[in-house]
């Protein structure tokens, strides 16, 4: 889970029901669902620093192994990376502006991607 930058009353979860949800921490509902990564659990997510879109990372071993990037203002999936060969594991690192991030993955590497459509 995280918080979206500047807010104390949303919030960002990941499940292994292949969802990512928007909260509303006072409510304790959620205000959207992201669906996208299909037969994949979705493993970790971060949020783009100014809020704007959030990234999300998911895929067991043989699933989809994609990162999607979100725009949480119209729900859109702008972009999907893909690049490791096992499940992820985290998105290790969003750069203060949004335009890259890292992930890592049960394959033992790192990647970095250059997010076009921020």
């Amino acid at each position: 889970m995280c918080w979206l930058p500047h807010s104390k009353s949303q919030l960002v979860s990941c499940s292994w029901d292949e969802t990512v949800k928007l909260w509303d921490v006072e409510t304790r509902q959620p205000l959207c669902t992201f669906t996208g990564h299909y037969n994949a659990k979705v493993n970790c997510i971060a949020v783009t620093p100014n809020g704007d879109c959030m990234i999300i990372s998911g895929g067991e071993v043989g699933e989809d192994k994609l990162v999607k990037v979100w725009r949480i203002s119209n729900l859109e999936c702008f972009e999907t990376l893909a690049g490791h060969q096992e499940e992820l594991t985290a998105v290790v690192a969003v750069a203060p502006d949004g335009s890259m991030i890292a992930t890592a993955s049960m394959d033992k590497t790192i990647r970095t991607y250059a997010v076009l459509s921020i």
